[in-house]
């Protein structure tokens, strides 16, 4: 059977690790994580959590905080390759993939030849349970390359710092898969945290040197459309945060 490992990267996710990573027990060998500087509870529940095989930490940051993402991505790909990964699985902890992909992990990976697979990014809006879908929130950007498997070099030609994708230069190669399922993304579902992802971006990339359309549009409300997330699609609700699960009740 191939070994299937997810990787995670993480700065102060307290709030949403732990559902994460009880979402994902049972479903994958191992979690692989990387945590960067953070100054919460994330190192304690990640040493804590036995589905957790391995952890990078990298010290905490004097002054600002300076993101190297594809250096971490390259880091967790490399333990994960040392740990005898077949495929890689990346998520964040805020996020939540749906309950059918990970039920047909398994299947899925022993039937795909040597591509990367992309699934659907839903973005959580005012419910646990609806997401939105007009304009960019339901274009094809939103598919996501998450699953692939691991190649035998692990080389990222790219620097991009913000937003860049997972897979190395040799996944990036190979040919495209686009499967239908769904992980859906957390951190929008409440109009606050919405404002703070915007500022938080804006802060970080203020030239829009990362993503050309700016981060204004990550809290405007014009013409929303909302779908509920239908039947048999559902991702594990007992996993969010109290504060979150209480809006789905």
């Amino acid at each position: 059977m191939k070994r299937v490992l997810a990787v995670l990267q993480l700065r102060n996710e307290e709030l949403y690790l732990q559902g994460c990573l009880d979402h994902l027990r049972g479903f994958v060998d191992g979690v692989v994580a990387i945590d960067d500087g953070s100054e919460d509870r994330t190192a304690e529940i990640l040493a804590a959590d036995s589905s957790v095989i391995s952890v990078i930490t990298k010290p905490r940051s004097v002054g600002e905080h300076q993101w190297d993402e594809v250096g971490n991505k390259r880091a967790l790909l490399e333990r994960a390759k040392e740990l005898g990964a077949d495929w890689v699985l990346a998520t964040d902890a805020d996020e939540r993939l749906e309950r059918k992909f990970l039920v047909e992990l398994r299947a899925v990976v022993g039937e795909l030849p040597d591509v990367k697979a992309a699934i659907w990014c839903r973005e959580l809006w005012d419910r646990p349970d609806s997401y939105r879908v007009d304009g960019v929130w339901g274009s094809p950007n939103k598919l996501r390359v998450r699953l692939f498997p691991m190649p035998p070099e692990l080389t990222f030609d790219n620097n991009v710092q913000l937003h860049g994708p997972w897979a190395p230069d040799l996944v990036q190669k190979m040919p495209l898969r686009k499967l239908d399922y769904n992980f859906y993304h957390l951190k929008m579902i409440r109009r606050a945290d919405r404002i703070a992802r915007r500022d938080f971006y804006n802060r970080l990339d203020p030239e829009k040197k990362f993503q050309k359309i700016g981060y204004d549009y990550l809290a405007d409300e014009t013409g929303v459309v909302l779908e509920r997330i239908p039947a048999g699609r559902e991702y594990d609700y007992e996993t969010l945060p109290p504060e979150l699960r209480a809006l789905h009740e």
